[in-house]
């Protein structure tokens, strides 16, 4: 006999009642026994089928998977929500503030977002504005560090010159219908922003005070000018490519609102020369800084008295049909304007640098 014999056999006992088996009715018995004795009633056990396996398992689904990814999507819901009120919140900061990094950082997002080059060039624009508008709310805030907060709007406005001009330089390599649409806008944005920076900014106490902010203000201007003669060459080239048409019409409005800029600028600087000469002529400055203001407006009416001949000179090239010497006559005199601006400047400086008159002493009580 070997194991395998006494495994068969052994397997054989375990169903015998002497040794221990027994049936499921004995069970069944033995159990209501048990519920009698307790004095209990019988419960009829469920008998599960097909549709409660689906319900077990729908059950488990939701708790296992569904309810976790909920509480994952509300999770993503709140930080979007936080993120969104953050962003509403950083709107009028300006560079120093806690949040103004937030504000940067959703225009990249949205930067990065725009695909269509045209789109982006127009998102910049706007960027632009907004830096500028940064400056005038620092300047006329009560903020600590007006100078460094001046310095760092200007520096982002410049950038976002920079990528508007680099814009348009790659749309008009690519796709010059698209550019010459650009254009009236970029016109448009470029003239309000040299506008701002020429009244608003340049003049402001925080800015001459500094040599390095007003020298960077001063490149900010020069930008504005670059981009706004990148846009005009554009629709030169266009016209001179297909003469006629939209492009000529584009022209000759972009030029009527050049040329009536530089003819208001001039008109501002004359009046305001003419003030400046009057408390020159009354004799109400010291000499040293009456003889440096009256050679600053020397040097002005010096830049001046070409401007109205070059502006005769412009329009009668516009008339004759030639775009691109009337524009590049105009392009020198805008770059006339900024060196009379700075002067003008200058002049200003050496204006408030008069110490104010003292009062007259009262006369001793008798």
């Amino acid at each position: 006999m070997n194991s395998q014999f006494f495994k068969i056999n052994l397997r054989s006992l375990r169903s015998r009642e002497e040794f221990g088996a027994t049936t499921d009715a004995k069970l069944e018995g033995g159990r209501l026994a048990l519920l009698r004795s307790l004095g209990a009633e019988d419960v009829a056990r469920p008998v599960y089928g097909g549709q409660h396996v689906w319900q077990f398992v729908l059950s488990f689904v939701a708790e296992s998977v569904a309810r976790p990814l909920a509480v994952g999507v509300s999770s993503i819901v709140l930080t979007l929500g936080g993120w969104v009120v953050a962003v509403n919140a950083s709107s009028e900061s300006v560079p120093g503030d806690t949040l103004y990094p937030i504000k940067m950082a959703a225009e990249k997002v949205h930067l990065t977002l725009t695909t269509s080059v045209e789109q982006r060039t127009k998102l910049q624009l706007e960027f632009a504005g907004r830096r500028l508008a940064e400056i005038k709310n620092v300047q006329s805030s009560t903020r600590s560090g007006k100078q460094v907060r001046v310095q760092s709007a200007v520096d982002q406005f410049r950038k976002e010159m920079a990528s508007v001009n680099s814009h348009l330089a790659s749309v008009k390599e690519s796709n010059p219908s698209e550019a010459a649409a650009l254009v009236e806008l970029v016109g448009e944005k470029t003239n309000a922003y040299a506008a701002t920076i020429r009244k608003d900014v340049a003049p402001a106490s925080d800015v001459r005070a500094d040599e390095q902010v007003l020298e960077n203000v001063r490149g900010a201007q020069q930008d504005v000018v670059s981009v706004g003669q990148r846009a005009v060459e554009t629709l030169v080239e266009k016209q001179e490519t297909v003469p006629g048409g939209e492009s000529k019409d584009d022209l000759q409005n972009v030029f009527r609102n050049n040329l009536n800029d530089l003819q208001a600028r001039v008109a501002i600087v004359k009046a305001r020369l003419s003030t400046i000469q009057a408390v020159l002529d009354r004799g109400q400055m010291d000499g040293e800084l009456a003889a440096s203001a009256r050679a600053l407006v020397s040097k002005i009416r010096a830049q001046l008295v070409s401007v109205q001949p070059d502006l005769d000179k412009a329009t009668n090239q516009l008339v004759a049909g030639g775009f691109r010497s009337a524009f590049e006559t105009l392009s020198r005199l805008q770059t006339t304007m900024l060196v009379v601006d700075d002067l003008l400047v200058q002049l200003e400086i050496q204006i408030s640098l008069q110490p104010k008159e003292e009062p007259l002493p009262l006369p001793p009580a008798e």
